[in-house]
């Protein structure tokens, strides 16, 4: 694995043979030896900032001595991990460093990169092309399960109370084993080094700058809903998906927002078909702004939760169509991409007015999988676009995370875009709720 530390990276290397003890005895030592150096130059900005300029960058790099055999180390880990000098308190601080880091210490490239703060917090920021996010999910959830299996032998800590008995998985997790001990020996941590001539220097100057713009454009808050959950809904709401409930709540905040509807994606797994990843649901309809209507308009209870359950079953039958294979989106990008990649004119359907204007995405949507209560998240993948990842926990509450653009659009607004789903959680359940809730 490779290691970022003050702008600096350190290869561990033969991870596998080494105990648990050794590792961290390395982590340490990493610790120690960037702590009497300069801060160190930083090169993952360089990842961090326009694709075809990296591309050339890094290039350049290559053709510089010694360059190759660091690029080699890095490109090659399992995956990395970041000694962050940060102590963030807030789950907002925690979210932005996690997706940006100081703008030098990530390796985008990199489809795993775990971040330790000096006070003991810790995220992961991934790379997409690799996997979807339930592979990755599935890994943080044995790390979250491990620690709490080995509470008090020395190498884990957790909360009891964190993980009930019946948690998924939770059964086929055992004590640690090569702990080690820690009088053991290790080698000294070894630094890649990094060859920057006067252009290379140049370029990575241009991508600080760069990057600096791009984290200041972006809010990331974390969507922390505790009133109630998939539980509550399931057993007070009647016959809905609880991933509709959520989805026709976000249409509604929304148009709330913006005072319009969306144009709203939301994934679908299609995991079930061999090397099947992904496929959009396109979770707004007639009902759905029906709905929205009928909520401003102060319509009577009983007609408004008869839209609401219109909607919300629409998005549910759009979702199993989604993943049974029977979408559209990917097929359509599909014949695009083959068409383009041999030179053929493109469909005039591709040029359409409703379809170019439906694949602007202004809402992208996904929900996790894992009662856990790590917060999920992806940034807003365009200036026009609210992104709000979420997922249920065990713990009966809905978390995740919303984000926007600052900077190249100023009408959105990830934090109070926060608030007004957690408002329209509340409007929506109590119009589904028998008896009338309260809440």
């Amino acid at each position: 694995i490779c290691v970022e530390r003050r702008g600096y990276w350190y290869l561990i290397n033969n991870i596998t043979d080494l105990s648990m003890n050794q590792i961290l005895k390395h982590l340490e030592d990493i610790v120690e030896d960037a702590r009497g150096r300069p801060y160190g130059p930083g090169v993952a900005a360089y990842t961090g900032v326009d694709r075809t300029n990296w591309a050339k960058n890094r290039e350049h790099l290559l053709l510089q001595p010694g360059n190759q055999q660091s690029f080699d180390w890095i490109e090659k880990a399992l995956f990395h991990i970041v000694l962050s000098e940060d102590s963030p308190t807030t789950k907002d601080e925690v979210l932005r460093l996690g997706a940006y880091g100081n703008g030098q210490q990530i390796w985008f490239d990199k489809s795993s990169t775990h971040i330790v703060f000096e006070n003991g917090r810790m995220v992961s920021n991934l790379e997409h092309s690799h996997a979807d996010a339930v592979v990755p999910a599935r890994y943080w959830i044995y790390m979250d399960l491990f620690t709490h299996v080995n509470a008090g032998t020395g190498i884990g800590f957790a909360n009891e109370s964190d993980y009930p008995g019946d948690v998924i998985g939770i059964g086929t997790i055992t004590k640690a084993t090569n702990v080690g001990d820690r009088s053991e020996k290790v080698e000294n941590p070894l630094i890649l080094n990094f060859n920057l001539d006067d252009v290379a220097k140049a370029n990575l100057a241009g991508a600080r700058a760069e990057m600096n713009v791009l984290i200041d454009d972006h809010i990331i808050t974390c969507l922390d809903f505790e009133d109630f959950g998939a539980r509550t809904i399931m057993q007070n709401c009647g016959q809905i998906s609880t991933d509709s409930f959520v989805q026709v709540a976000l249409a509604l905040a929304y148009y709330r927002d913006q005072g319009k509807i969306a144009s709203g994606y939301e994934t679908a797994s299609t995991r079930g078909f061999f090397h099947g990843r992904t496929e959009t649901i396109r979770a707004q309809s007639i009902h759905t702004k029906h709905m929205c209507e009928g909520f401003e308009s102060n319509m009577d209870r009983t007609e408004l939760e008869k839209v609401v359950r219109k909607a919300a079953d629409y998005h549910r039958n759009y979702l199993r169509r989604c993943m049974a294979g029977n979408g559209s989106d990917r097929l359509l990008l599909g014949l695009k991409m083959i068409a383009m990649e041999n030179g053929i004119p493109l469909h005039p359907f591709y040029s359409d007015k409703a379809y170019t204007y439906s694949g602007d995405f202004t809402l992208s949507t996904s929900q996790m999988p894992f009662g856990v209560e790590d917060a999920p998240g992806f940034g807003a993948y365009s200036p026009n676009a609210y992104g709000c990842c979420y997922r249920f926990t065990h713990k009966d509450r809905i978390i995740g995370i919303i984000t926007s653009r600052r900077v190249s659009n100023k009408s959105n607004d990830a934090v109070r875009f926060s608030e007004t789903i957690k408002q329209a959680f509340r409007d929506l359940y109590a119009v589904l709720a028998h008896p009338a809730s309260k809440l």
